[in-house]
């Protein structure tokens, strides 16, 4: 039977003392950071970064077959500057996976890792998470990130590695709702196939987030259902849509929470 993992350098001890097994999906953290603050991100933080030696044990000899892994989970992959490398290692390991292989990014560092190389190494597919395509809200909503350097990068991934699946991941918040059909509408017009749209929730016993925020942003009840309704209606039939409401976002979190330790 295949199972659902989560790696990072948190638990990558604990993950050595498994036995081989066959998974179904693996989500793997290679640094402990990110390089935005986003105003919705529960995630802690430190500069703590994955065990090369360490990872290749665990991929050379706890994997027996994957079918998908992905690179980029709660924390920001390409400020790894070993990414590529990373890639390369699983792609020559018995975890190289047999569906996809993923990176999940938000894209402003992007420029500095060579796609061509991520490509070869048998990267399927590229997911970024972008919120909107109006340069005053992204900033606020992700702690001053550059939505025109973003836009830039992902535009010049897609050209030069049109084979590439390449997904936006947006959280919807009352800041954003009303963008979303003009975020697709770009989204496609710079090469993305697919786009995934989740719901913002709130924890109220974070100590990160700023909670007074977070109330302001939450959506009104339906209001996401609503969105769901808009979208399929004007994109369901050119691109892949994917909506995933808060109470299930929520669960996620808590299994990921719980499986990173």
């Amino acid at each position: 039977m295949s199972i659902n993992a989560y790696l990072n350098v948190k638990n990558i001890d604990k993950m050595l003392e498994q036995p081989p097994q066959a998974f179904s999906w693996i989500g793997f953290d290679s640094v402990d950071n990110c390089n935005l603050h986003c105003v919705y991100c529960h995630n802690p933080r430190t500069k703590q970064m994955i065990d090369l030696e360490k990872f290749e044990r665990f991929i050379h000899h706890h994997v027996l077959t994957i079918e998908n892994f992905q690179i980029g989970c709660q924390m920001e992959p390409s400020l790894d500057k070993r990414m590529v490398g990373l890639l390369q290692m699983i792609a020559e390991s018995p975890a190289k996976p047999s569906r996809q292989f993923k990176v999940h990014t938000n894209g402003t560092l992007l420029n500095r890792h060579d796609a061509r190389a991520m490509v070869e190494a048998g990267l399927t597919h590229l997911s970024i998470s972008i919120d909107t395509v109006n340069e005053k809200t992204f900033s606020e909503l992700r702690g001053g990130a550059k939505l025109e350097r973003v836009f830039r990068n992902v535009k010049q991934f897609c050209e030069t590695c049109p084979e590439v699946t390449v997904q936006f991941i947006a959280t919807v918040t009352q800041a954003n709702v009303d963008e979303m059909d003009l975020l697709v509408h770009k989204g496609v017009a710079i090469g993305a196939k697919r786009f995934h749209f989740r719901e913002m929730f709130h924890d109220p016993r974070s100590p990160i987030v700023d909670h007074q925020k977070m109330e302001k942003l939450l959506l009104p009840p339906g209001r996401f259902q609503r969105l769901k309704s808009e979208i399929e209606k004007n994109y369901g039939d050119q691109v892949g849509l994917f909506f995933v409401d808060s109470p299930a976002i929520r669960q996620y979190g808590k299994e990921a929470h719980r499986n990173s330790r």
